[in-house]
């Protein structure tokens, strides 16, 4: 037998390629770059679903406003006027029924009791059915582009730890006469707009609170309002009705007012806004700042619904002028020259008599 039979035959063994260390580090630094440039889009996409959200939000804050008024033939008040510190409900609360909030509406007792009430029946105790109600999350009154929690911090704790620049040192507290120590209520990114007037006319000090023409003023949603679209002599697409607050200017709630005829941010504001101050100012966290007016986490300006239901962003580098002087407070018997105004005041209030005639 030959020995070539004998033989097995032998396949040459297959080589394996192997990354060099130069190629890995090449690849490596093409994950990285795509990584670098798709981070930026996705951020974006983010950013836009979560703008497109909060325009959804104030979309259906604005059918609940027009079913409201449909049905009183007058919008909701912007707040009630009690005594001081005596906590009031607010327009928020009003239009719970048309927002698919009736159970919570009915809970509450809007219809029948006071905001104070609630917080008697609590008996000074946050963990009672009470307290449970006015700390429901609703998704409707949040904006996803703002860091503020589920409860409106009462500490400048949290929110420097967000925004720094923050030097005030009180926060939104809702310190009313009949809140149980540490109440925190649920958070709203969205409040009304009252006009240009700020509250101090119709401070308790002055005995005048209980007097509605003192709390009057220019806007669609105020103290006691009951404003209907006849009243809306500018038009109703041309004047504003709700707009946004973020965080750095102290968010609101929708669970109402904590000290309806104040003169401060701890006043009415949890509710309602003006437009005398300018739109994303910058934080301070005192009163007669942005914690009183409009802002927003979008980059470049803010939403606000018109009284005719639409909901437009509004660039923060809008004509802003507050006529003779161009002061950021106003009172009553105080003249506003209409034809001085900037296309923002304009906006902010109901009978200004001037025309919007630009793009805003």
């Amino acid at each position: 037998m030959s020995n070539s039979r004998c033989r097995k035959s032998v396949r040459p063994s297959r080589v394996v390629g192997a990354f060099t260390l130069v190629e890995l580090l090449v690849v490596i630094a093409i994950i990285g770059v795509l990584v670098a440039l798709l981070l930026p889009a996705v951020q974006s996409a983010r950013a836009a679903a979560r703008r497109s959200q909060c325009k959804s939000n104030m979309h259906n804050l604005a059918l609940g406003l027009l079913n409201y008024e449909s049905t009183n033939n007058k919008l909701p008040p912007g707040f009630v006027i009690q005594g001081r510190s005596e906590e009031s409900w607010g327009w928020t609360n009003y239009i719970l029924p048309f927002i698919e909030q009736q159970p919570l509406y009915d809970s509450l007792g809007v219809a029948d009791r006071r905001l104070a009430d609630l917080f008697i029946a609590a008996g000074g105790r946050l963990d009672t059915p009470e307290i449970a109600l006015v700390q429901t999350v609703l998704s409707v009154y949040r904006c996803p582009s703002d860091p503020t929690p589920d409860l409106l911090p009462a500490s400048m704790g949290d929110i420097r730890s967000i925004y720094p620049e923050i030097t005030g040192n009180s926060a939104r507290h809702f310190n009313g006469n009949n809140t149980p120590s540490g109440f925190e209520p649920a958070t709203s990114n969205y409040v009304g707009v009252k006009g240009f007037f700020d509250n101090d006319w119709c401070d308790n000090a002055r005995n005048r609170w209980s007097q509605k023409e003192y709390c009057a003023n220019n806007g669609v949603l105020f103290g006691d309002s009951d404003v209907g679209f006849q009243d809306i002599s500018d038009g109703t697409s041309n004047t504003f009705m709700v707009g946004e607050r973020n965080l750095r200017c102290l968010a609101g709630s929708w669970v109402g007012a904590r000290n309806p005829p104040g003169p401060d941010m701890w006043s009415s504001y949890y509710v309602i806004g003006r437009g005398s101050l300018k739109l994303n100012l910058p934080a301070s966290g005192a009163h007669n700042t942005c914690t009183e007016g409009f802002s927003s986490s979008h980059p470049g300006g803010a939403h606000f619904v018109n009284c005719d239901g639409s909901v437009r962003f509004i660039q923060e580098e809008i004509g802003f002028n507050n006529g003779a002087g161009n002061r950021t407070q106003f009172r009553p018997g105080v003249e506003i020259v209409g034809s001085l105004l900037g296309v923002y005041q304009r906006l902010a209030s109901r009978n200004d008599g001037e025309t919007v005639n630009v793009d805003f």
